[in-house]
């Protein structure tokens, strides 16, 4: 990831509770309040990626899966941030889901800059 993003460091923090009896996982950025009401920052999108949690792991992903997880969340922000097309917020993993919390610019835009030839 970049060393800037929107004039943010990249810099992130872990909390965790639980959701029912599945553990909740949150990485947030921080130093976000600079942000709120940044009118390059109009629009939340949310991916969800949801999965078979691995039993021992309590409705978390195993190890292989998280790999592929980090693997996406590395080519999106490295599709999005640099442009500051949107910023990765937060991300949030339980009872089989993964969510990546983004704000950005208009939606035109970011198919635009992916629809374009190198871009992941």
């Amino acid at each position: 990831m970049a060393d800037k993003i929107f004039g943010l460091d990249d810099v992130w923090a872990i909390a965790q509770a639980t959701d029912g009896d599945h553990p909740l996982i949150i990485r947030f950025r921080t130093g976000l309040e600079r942000l709120i009401g940044d009118q390059r920052l109009p629009n939340r999108l949310t991916i969800a990626w949801a999965f078979e949690p691995a039993p021992e792991r309590s409705g978390l992903p195993d190890p292989a899966l998280s790999d592929a997880m980090t693997a996406f969340e590395d080519l999106l922000s490295a599709a999005l941030e640099p442009a500051e097309l949107a910023v990765l917020t937060s991300v949030w993993t339980t009872n089989g889901t993964r969510e990546w919390v983004w704000y950005g610019g208009e939606g035109e835009r970011l198919v635009r800059n992916q629809q374009r030839p190198g871009r992941p």
